[in-house]
């Protein structure tokens, strides 16, 4: 997130201390978000907003413009829906590195898991 306010910054011109001055918090708020040190409160956030209302805050925070977030397709469980399929469980989770090539062909119908750990699951239909 620093990064994208230290972009926002570049772009209306403003440095930490007349953007701190702009939005009614200390100049040292800002420049610990800008270091990394700390994060933004909810309370700057509102703030923000209220002083830049034309801003972006989503990609501010997460990091993915609105007009993308306009153009995700809701899922509704009516799409692809699975009837009743058999799948075969591993015993134990196959460990997963970034050498490991998985390609699937049209035919297989495979669902892999990839977990926090590192590992992860192939479930198949067959």
């Amino acid at each position: 997130m620093k990064e994208r306010l230290k972009e926002f910054l570049l772009e209306k011109e403003l440095n930490a201390k007349s953007f701190a001055l702009k939005i009614g918090v200390q100049p040292s708020s800002i420049s610990h978000i800008l270091t990394g040190r700390n994060k933004p409160s909810v309370e700057l956030l509102e703030k923000f907003v209220k002083s830049f209302p034309d801003a972006d805050v989503k990609y501010l925070i997460s990091g993915i413009k609105s007009e993308v977030i306009q153009q995700i397709k809701p899922y509704t469980s009516q799409e692809n829906e699975v009837s009743n399929v058999d799948i075969e469980l591993p015993e134990t989770p196959e460990r997963f590195n970034s050498d490991t090539n998985v390609t699937l062909s049209t035919d297989d119908e495979k669902v892999i898991i990839l977990h926090s750990d590192g590992t992860f699951s192939k479930y198949s239909s067959r």
